[in-house]
């Protein structure tokens, strides 16, 4: 007699045990081989595509989806300053709010000059403001941190907590931005499309500065029965999120400036 099929999250785990809650959950495993996004998503009841940055499901009081940021997402070779920065450009209204108690905001200016290099402000249409503004946050939340440990299949292991001691905002097409994304994808750079460069120079990131790592449970342990199919909710949230991504006014000058980066590495 054929044996009964396993699903692979299942294999070499003994019977899913029920607790007093209800919640049906697979007995502790050894936690060094990491787990796969399936897993990660099911554990944190996840309503869209994992990102760098991820929120919760959680359902507020009045029925309407709770976003606050839970966990973040170290992905492989994607952060060259990591630990303790990181470089994202989706969900970035998880972030802490600039008007939350304990924040301090300072608003830093520049502009572009002929040669593509910041300058001093000189206010006139022929020299557009670009703000880049710089969050400090005094105590910011505990956030559980996940690393890729491997990219085919892609696990991520489990790699303590930390808070967010500074949030900076670079806007679409500014200097910052460009020297960030220029050094975001080193030896790639030269192999990137134009209207690849175009695309993220369009848009809004933000460099994340972590504090120390912190010791925290693994929210991994014990690991849930994995659900088998996506609600309306979750595949609304994953439409949000794509209309939050669209491009914005001011990467066209920035693709002047990567060429001539790209051009001086001839040289």
């Amino acid at each position: 007699m054929a044996g009964r099929y396993i699903p692979p999250h299942m294999r070499g785990t003994s019977k899913s045990s029920t607790p007093s809650d209800g919640q049906t959950q697979i007995p502790e495993r050894d936690t060094s081989k990491g787990y796969t996004y399936d897993e990660i998503s099911n554990q944190f009841d996840c309503r869209a595509k994992l990102g760098t940055l991820n929120s919760a499901g959680r359902d507020g009081d009045d029925g309407t989806v709770q976003e606050s940021l839970s966990f973040i997402i170290i992905f492989k070779d994607q952060h060259p300053e990591w630990p303790p920065k990181i470089f994202c450009k989706s969900n970035l209204n998880l972030l802490p709010p600039t008007s939350d108690p304990g924040i301090e905001v300072t608003t830093q200016t520049s502009a572009l000059n002929d040669s593509g290099i910041a300058a001093p402000i000189v206010q006139s249409s022929e020299s557009p403001v670009i703000p880049v503004i710089q969050v400090d946050l005094k105590h910011g939340p505990p956030i559980a941190i996940f690393s890729q440990i491997q990219t085919r299949p892609p696990r991520f292991l489990y790699d303590g907590v930390r808070c967010i001691k500074s949030i900076t905002y670079l806007q679409p097409g500014s200097p910052e931005l460009i020297d960030t994304l220029y050094m975001k994808f080193g030896p790639e750079r030269k192999e990137r499309a134009p209207d690849s460069w175009q695309s993220s120079l369009s848009m809004k990131w933000a460099v994340v500065e972590m504090g120390e790592l912190e010791e925290g449970k693994n929210p991994m342990v014990p690991l849930k029965k994995m659900k088998d199919e996506k609600s309306v909710t979750e595949m609304l949230q994953e439409m949000r999120i794509k209309d939050s991504m669209q491009p914005q006014e001011g990467g066209g000058e920035g693709i002047k400036m990567i060429e001539e980066k790209l051009d001086g590495e001839k040289l």
